[in-house]
């Protein structure tokens, strides 16, 4: 049976999970989902909710049903963008203060052995996935068991196997024992926008009808056929990809209506089944629908958002759009903040240290030449007159307030001083250079750097800098500004040279330290690290040192031993110039139009965490849209 009351739950900076007065069963829900609960299609709202919904308070006031939140997506093909506004779900969540405080979500409580070694969680009763269906710990048993642990789907999924085991207590109640202490274990599964854990991803009920264990062969063939692949794991992954399929259950506040056109444009409409109310009793989210439209153009994005036509985005616009968007800011429908954008690597230089050109891989390799690239920029020209002096000339590293924050990291190698970058030139044998004045390789032969950029962003002039620093100094660089998609396919193919992209070092960052698969300073090493040496190759040893130390951290006792063990890796990380950073605390402008609510403002954002900024910090599930202001 229901509780008679909510549980009281915790402040969370300005957003309150709290007691309620709402008794068991007086709930109300939106209109556009009563009319399908009048016409038979839907059960009721109470039946909908799980015996205890978490209850939210609202920024500023209950809001109203209705409305389509306009929104855009800035990367081709990329819609992790979009969901990182709205998509964060977790057993156990972090607190919006981005602490290592962690509060109840799908879980509503969890207890963890002295040693360390079993966390015993309970899924809500009655948490139900998009379509209706339960949500139980027969969930939890197919993804730990017919997905994680099975070797047919890994390494296509990208997903860690553990050394645990699980154990099904009942419907609700499971635990996990891992054969070595392990302190930080929901930890970690509440940081990143891609949780090492995945549970709630992957409903049973549905994707078992493309697993082999599930269904016969003669079936998925059929099934393999008609999705136009080969083995049953492409299968099962297409089938298992929220992004992309909208025939997914999920349990986010707002689940695909259909699969992105050719243009990009997709829309995402209220999930029924939502777990979440506000203090009123109103099921949330308060907003019907979401549209989203792909814009490339950055030049088209301003356009949009000073005609009124975008309502809220929080990742596209960067420090150098804000002059314009303050300028037009009194005659258009809409507010701009000057947000602190949280990221010591905003820009960065990544140089792929496994490039398929061997004179270049091999002089990437060389810290030395990574040295005298770095000290050939002028990284405070670059925020005065790109970014209009709102940015912090500094190393990619950790920010002042994180555990990892270094300030010897933060001016390592920054020094802009061409001679001592023509020194370390020299000194690796680049002395011999063509009639241009450019340096000849190590093998006496024409030399050139590919740096691609992507060129929404709008950093050009940026770019046109970094040109012509290392040009001073003598490296014949080929700079191209590529479409994004284009851009992201080439580093995911190991196909770059060097390349800008952005990096948040940090504890909340599981980019930060090893090699990724894009942006990456070693495309090869990610890909030996992730397949355990099946593909790929080997780092070097100070590489694999990191990641010893960097998986003793995922399974460290406490917190403080995973900050120590973190530090110490970073300290690595920092002396070896893995990226080269340019500038990082910038702002970012967040575009808020006039009828949107409830949306924190200010420098409490959390803007520029990686870990979900927008869903993390601001519960978008109490944004809503007032009517009586115009479009």
């Amino acid at each position: 049976m229901r509780p008679k009351r909510i549980l009281v739950l915790l402040l969370i900076g300005g957003v309150l999970l709290c007691a309620s007065s709402v008794s068991a069963g007086k709930y109300n829900e939106a209109p556009m989902l009563a009319e399908l609960v009048e016409q038979g299609k839907l059960p009721p709202v109470n039946v909908r909710l799980p015996e205890e919904p978490v209850v939210i308070e609202p920024l500023e006031k209950v809001g109203v049903y209705g409305g389509t939140w306009r929104n855009w997506n800035v990367v081709a093909g990329a819609t992790w963008y979009v969901h990182s506004q709205f998509k964060y779900e977790r057993m156990v969540r972090q607190k919006a203060d981005l602490s290592f405080e962690l509060e109840p979500d799908l879980a509503d409580w969890w207890k963890v052995s002295d040693d360390n070694k079993t966390y015993t969680l309970h899924i809500r009763e009655g948490l139900r996935w998009s379509d209706g269906h339960l949500f139980t710990t027969e969930d939890i048993d197919f993804y730990w068991n017919d997905i994680m642990n099975n070797e047919e789907l890994r390494p296509p999924l990208g997903l860690r196997k553990l050394a645990g085991t699980l154990e099904v207590v009942d419907e609700n109640t499971f635990k996990l024992h891992f054969e070595q202490p392990d302190g930080v274990f929901l930890l970690l599964n509440s940081l990143d926008l891609f949780p090492r854990i995945q549970w709630h991803y992957f409903p049973k009920h549905y994707l078992k009808q493309f697993h082999s264990k599930y269904t016969s062969a003669a079936d998925l063939q059929a099934k393999m056929k008609e999705a136009g692949v080969e083995l049953w794991p492409l299968l099962f992954n297409q089938k298992a990809a929220y992004m992309k399929n909208p025939e997914l259950p999920q349990v986010s506040m707002f689940v695909a209506e259909q699969a992105p056109d050719e243009t990009g444009y997709q829309v995402y409409v209220r999930n029924p089944y939502y777990y979440k109310v506000d203090t009123a009793g109103n099921q949330l989210p308060y907003i019907d629908r979401m549209e989203v439209r792909e814009i490339r153009n950055m030049e088209t994005a301003l356009m949009e958002a000073i005609a009124g036509n975008i309502d809220y985005h929080i990742v596209g616009f960067r420090a150098n759009h804000y002059p314009t968007l303050k300028q037009n800011e009194a005659k258009s429908p809409y507010s701009v903040d000057a947000n602190p954008n949280a990221k010591g690597g905003e820009f960065s230089l990544f140089l792929n240290q496994t490039t398929t050109d061997p004179q270049l891989r091999k002089l990437f390799q060389d810290i030395r030449f990574r040295k005298a690239v770095s000290h050939a920029i002028n990284r405070q020209e670059i925020v005065d007159t790109v970014f209009w002096g709102a940015a912090q000339a500094r190393q990619c590293s950790p920010v002042k307030g994180d555990p990892l924050y270094s300030p010897e990291a933060e001016t390592l190698y920054t020094e802009y001083d061409p001679g001592k970058a023509n020194g370390f030139l020299d000194e690796i044998g680049l002395i011999k250079r063509d009639k241009e004045g450019h340096r000849l390789g190590l093998d006496g032969k024409s030399m050139s750097i590919i740096f691609d950029w992507s060129i929404i962003r709008g950093w050009n002039d940026a770019y046109q800098l970094i040109t012509e620093y290392l040009e001073a100094v003598g490296l014949r660089v080929i700079s191209r500004g590529l479409e994004t998609g284009l851009y992201v396919d080439r580093g995911n193919s190991n196909e770059y040279q060097m390349h800008t992209s952005s990096m948040m070092p940090g504890i909340h960052s599981r980019e930060y330290l090893l090699p990724s698969h894009f942006p990456s300073w070693g495309h090869l090493w990610n890909q030996w690290i992730n397949t355990d040496g099946k593909e790929g190759e080997k780092p070097p040893a100070d590489v694999l040192k990191i990641k010893g130390l960097y998986d003793k951290a995922e399974a460290a006792a406490s917190p403080e031993e995973m900050i120590k063990l973190l530090r110490e890796a970073g300290e690595i990380w920092q002396k070896n110039l893995y990226v080269i950073g340019v500038m990082g605390n910038d702002v970012r402008p967040q575009v808020v139009h006039d009828r949107m609510k409830n949306i924190r403002r200010g420098s409490d954002t959390g803007i520029g965490m990686y870990i979900n900024p927008a869903a993390a910090t601001h519960h978008p599930e109490q944004f809503y849209i007032d009517p009586n202001v115009p479009k």
